[in-house]
């Protein structure tokens, strides 16, 4: 038996090296070429046991295992990878530049999909202070806390003086793009006796209020409710004044931008 470790011939009973203590295995003495100094790394030949140098205990150059690091074997870009690269790199500036078009132009507004995810909601606070066009007086004003009082609606009359505001409002979807609008009352007063309600159907542009259509409700109309149910503007209309006895519930959708639906009052 022979210690494969040191090379030299033990006792065929034994089953450990005398000399590193290692386990006898090999029963044909191994191959030696050469010892080491595993402190200093000088190198003798397979006679030698110990190094001259510090002492140590020599090893068999056949059993030195390298520290260097192995470098990883080099990686080279597929062919699939670089069709692939190739093919969507076109696709990746296409997107960009159609995204950049549609987000300056605002045209994204036009796309369901994109403008349900990127539309902010119509607030109150929005709402309560819009810009808004006013049809009886053909003027447009800016509501602070649903009114607007001050100017004169006729520049050739220094007394005429107009009071706006916003009676009632209404959220829903109006158009079927699943982002809700607004659907809003308005009443206008140029200084007289006369209160012109007009219901006005107002599409989310963006986060902001855009009126689209408009129906006239008479003057010194009262509103009782008004509410927005699959897609219809429903109102609850009374004017005893004018009208008495005909309180009813109208209902109006927005078509073609127009508001389509019955004349609320008949005389």
């Amino acid at each position: 038996m022979y210690c494969a470790q040191c090379g030299i011939e033990g006792k065929a009973s034994g089953k450990f090296c005398a000399r590193c203590g290692r386990p006898l295995i090999s029963r044909e003495k191994p191959e030696v070429q050469s010892m080491h100094c595993p402190q200093c790394g000088k190198i003798y030949g397979a006679d030698y046991q110990f190094c001259s140098e510090d002492g140590s205990q020599l090893q068999p150059q056949e059993n030195i295992i390298s520290s260097s690091p192995i470098p990883p074997p080099e990686v080279k870009t597929s062919q699939i990878s670089k069709i692939v690269l190739l093919f969507f790199s076109p696709l990746l500036i296409a997107v960009l530049i159609t995204g950049g078009y549609l987000y300056f132009s605002g045209r994204w507004m036009d796309i369901p999909v994109i403008a349900k995810l990127f539309t902010p909601p119509l607030t109150q606070k929005i709402l309560e202070n819009g810009e808004y066009y006013i049809q009886m007086y053909d003027r447009t004003v800016t509501l602070k806390e649903r009114k607007f009082e001050g100017g004169s609606w006729n520049p050739g009359e220094e007394n005429s003086y107009l009071s706006v505001g916003m009676e009632k409002y209404a959220l829903g979807d109006l158009n079927a793009d699943r982002i809700d609008d607004a659907a809003i009352i308005l009443y206008s007063s140029g200084g007289g006796s006369g209160c012109f309600i007009e219901l006005w159907a107002v599409i989310n542009r963006g986060g902001k209020p855009k009126q689209i259509a408009n129906i006239s409700l008479g003057d010194r109309t009262e509103i009782k409710s008004l509410e927005i149910v699959a897609g219809k503007i429903a109102i609850d209309i009374d004017n005893p004044r004018f009208y008495p006895g005909q309180r009813k519930v109208v209902k109006y959708r927005l078509t073609g931008g127009k508001l389509i639906g019955p004349h609320p009052f008949r005389d």
